[in-house]
Parts: structure tokens; sequence; C-alpha cells
């Protein structure tokens, strides 16, 4: 890890240090990359403004919580077979939702066409009369 002072945090120095500056030089400040006149300041304005000591006491628990994590051991990684073949079997399973909705489509359009003519085939029972729907 480079631990050289932050050059940035060191020509700001004489003047006060405003919030964009604290989150800026917030990783050197953090890596310890910095002369103690730097830190001082950072330190300084730290104990001046709440939403930096929020911005601190966050990243500080962040930190902690991923140290404190067990260690995830990463998949086997993937192929250039594995990723043709998973992009081939994801375009195999659009086609069929699609071949599924085409054939449900066609399959409810002629249903719909032939609901009117049930009510109006003529029929030998009402004398060649279409049937009345029973209402």
């Amino acid at each position: 890890m480079d631990r050289r002072p932050s050059p940035a945090v060191d020509r700001r120095l004489p003047r006060q240090l405003c919030c964009q500056d604290f989150i800026e030089e917030y990783s050197a400040y953090r890596d310890d990359r910095m002369t103690p006149e730097a830190r001082a300041a950072m330190t300084s304005h730290m104990a001046s403004c709440p939403s930096c000591r929020r911005y601190d006491r966050v990243i500080r628990t962040g930190v902690a919580a991923l140290r404190e994590a067990p260690e995830v051991k990463p998949r086997k990684p993937l192929g250039v077979v594995d990723v043709r073949r998973r992009a081939r079997r994801a375009e195999q399973n659009e086609a069929e939702k699609r071949t599924i909705r085409t054939t449900l489509s066609a399959v409810l359009a002629v249903a719909a066409a032939l609901y009117p003519a049930s009510f109006t085939v003529p029929t030998a029972r009402n004398g060649g009369q279409p049937d009345s729907p029973d209402l």
C-alpha cells in the first residue's frame, strides 16, 4: 500500500477544509497517506462537521462489516462455451414463450369468432330458426 502523503490535501492546509475537500481526500485519510498536518486538518474538520462525522462512521462501519464477513469462494469462472450455452438456452426459452403466446392468441381469436356464431346456427328443433340464448 502506498503511504505517501496526498499532495492535494497538503496544498490546501493553510485554508479551512470544506466538506467536498474532506470527501475527495477521505481515501487518503483512511489509508494513512497524509502528512500529520493534513491528517490533523481532516480530523479537525470532522470534529466540527456532523455530516462528515456521519460519513466517516458509515465508512468505518461498512469496512468493519466487510472484514468480519465470511470469505466467499468464487464460483468456477464461466468459459466461452458456458456463456454460449446459456445464451442459446435463453434464446430457446424465449422462442418457446413466443410460440406459446402466438398459439394461445390464435386459439382465443378462433374461440372469439366462433362464440357469436353458436347463437345463429339454425337447428332442426326450432324449425330451422336460430337458437336464442337462454337468458
